[in-house]
């Protein structure tokens, strides 16, 4: 196949966001993992609408990955800014 045409028909793809969960690190498409923000009242809470200002992280939908994603060190490095935080949701996982 020649250089332009295969150019071509990469271009008529549509490319979706790439994000990678602060938990396990594998990358996934955005709209498949959960967003996680900080309000201001330093509380970790899911961002539904993917439309909350500020620094998000995402994490996978797996169970394990939400709880594991909840330690101090992983929020404290994907948000970059000391803790501690309060998590809005950790009582719904149990």
């Amino acid at each position: 196949m020649q250089r332009s045409r295969r150019k071509a028909l990469n271009r008529d793809k549509k490319s979706l966001p790439i994000r990678k969960c602060i938990s396990c690190g594998k990358k996934n498409t955005k709209n498949s993992l959960l967003k996680l923000v900080i309000n201001d009242k330093d509380e970790v809470e899911f961002d539904y609408r993917g439309s909350s200002p500020g620094r998000g992280a995402y994490v996978c939908r797996r169970n394990e990955c939400i709880v594991r994603a909840m330690g101090e060190r992983v929020l404290c490095k994907a948000f970059r800014r000391p803790g501690p935080f309060i998590c809005r949701f950790c009582g719904s996982l149990q």
